[in-house]
């Protein structure tokens, strides 16, 4: 018998590696994480991470976010977005619902909001997401890299 295949994305990951650097568009079903450098546009149908040694410098939309290294940018969140006690934020932040958590010793500077009807939020995982901007740089779409 044939076993169904997991297609949400939980069980992959897509990771720039330290040392990488990136700029461009990057999509993906499976959790991200950034270690390395990356500028541009991210949409994390799944979850979202910049390591502790991470920089990112970014438009990101996700299903949830943690915030180990360094972020500058503007990031839309349907779920919980966590700042650790290493993580620096500097831009402005849109949830869904407020599920905002900074750890002791995590940075965050900016805006961060919440919609008074989640059925307003900008966007849904659902839909199809934010068209990434044509402003150059490379479309990336990772979806079957297992871990």
């Amino acid at each position: 018998m044939r076993e169904k295949r997991d297609d949400s994305g939980a069980s992959r990951i897509a990771v720039i590696a330290e040392g990488a650097q990136m700029n461009g568009k990057l999509r993906s079903k499976a959790v991200i994480r950034i270690e390395g450098m990356f500028t541009g546009e991210i949409v994390a149908e799944n979850e979202f991470i910049v390591g502790q040694n991470g920089q990112v410098e970014a438009k990101i939309w996700a299903r949830k976010a943690v915030i180990a290294g360094l972020f500058k940018g503007d990031i839309f969140v349907l779920d919980k977005i966590e700042i650790t006690s290493t993580g620096q934020f500097i831009g402005n932040l849109l949830q869904k619902e407020p599920r905002l958590v900074i750890l002791e010793g995590g940075r965050f500077k900016g805006t961060s909001s919440f919609v008074d009807d989640p059925a307003h939020f900008p966007f849904t995982l659902e839909m199809e997401l934010p068209v990434l901007s044509e402003s150059g740089g490379s479309v990336i779409a990772l979806h079957d890299l297992k871990i």
